[in-house]
């Protein structure tokens, strides 16, 4: 079905009312996929702001979503989250 709905979305078209619209250096690929990719030179870490679900990371690991969380990463990764169920 098309919708007309972008690809690439801003986190607060996704999930309204929850702070999420001075987030700039991170974005929803669909509904499910949060991308947060590193745009910090030489950076090995950075902090993912997770709306409120349960969220499984490229690594696998698991987050309660809702906060921040700091997560080791380096310029030739491509941290994302996927949403598995809110």
């Amino acid at each position: 079905m098309h919708t007309g709905e972008p690809i690439v979305k801003h986190m607060e078209y996704v999930f309204p009312n929850q702070q999420m619209g001075g987030i700039i250096d991170q974005f929803m690929l669909g509904n499910k996929i949060l991308v947060a990719p590193v745009v910090v030179s030489n950076a090995t870490e950075r902090t993912v702001v997770l709306p409120i679900g349960n969220w499984k990371a490229d690594d696998g690991k698991m987050y309660k979503g809702g906060k921040s969380i700091v997560i080791k990463t380096a310029l030739d990764r491509l941290p994302y989250f996927e949403l598995m169920s809110k």
